[in-house]
């Protein structure tokens, strides 16, 4: 299964970044229009995310600074995965390198905005923690890497707590979900 990936994921992959300069129209694989604040165009194929790991909107500096993101983005899925809390599922995942180009590529998982329960995808205005067992399987792997809970939520200028904070054992970024499938789903860990 890895293997079957990885090759749609480079043959595709490289098909979307030959054709990254072309007009709409002429793309045989067309981008499509999921949000999301980082990266740039996003492409989903036979089941598999695409995102370009460029600096679309200066978050992170430099399109370099962005594709070493992507790399620690694999780094994070791979830490995770090797924690061996077996409840937690992560989306099998590829770095695309082509003609100075990185695509990151994932598969689809069954998830959307209503099955989020921990961390945010809204870059922190909200801030889950809504199910007690995706907290125990986060406070188990952050145990194994070492990690300690700690205060989620933007802050005010004088330095209040703005509502909805929550405690958790990871990045807030780290999205957690119950699928659709009811099988606990973890991405974003960058």
């Amino acid at each position: 299964l890895a293997q079957d990936f990885l090759h749609c994921a480079r043959t595709l992959g490289r098909i979307i970044i030959l054709e990254q300069y072309i007009p709409l129209e002429e793309k045989t694989i067309k981008p499509t229009e999921l949000g999301g604040i980082a990266g740039g165009d996003k492409y989903i194929v036979h089941n598999i995310l695409f995102k370009f790991a460029v600096d679309a909107r200066g978050i992170f500096g430099s399109d370099h600074s962005a594709a070493k993101m992507a790399g620690n983005e694999l780094k994070g899925l791979m830490c995770y995965f090797n924690c061996g809390v077996s409840e937690l599922n992560v989306p099998i995942m590829a770095l695309v390198d082509y003609m100075g180009f990185r695509l990151i590529a994932m598969s689809l998982l069954p998830i959307n905005n209503k099955t989020l329960v921990y961390g945010t995808n809204d870059g922190g205005y909200t801030i889950h923690n809504d199910n007690n067992h995706m907290n125990l399987f986060m406070k188990q792997a952050a145990s194994k890497l070492n990690l300690t809970p700690h205060i989620c939520g933007l802050t005010t200028i004088k330095g209040k707590r703005l509502k909805g904070w929550k405690e958790l054992h990871s990045a807030a970024d780290i999205e957690g979900h119950i699928g659709t499938d009811n099988c606990y789903y973890i991405l974003d860990l960058a």
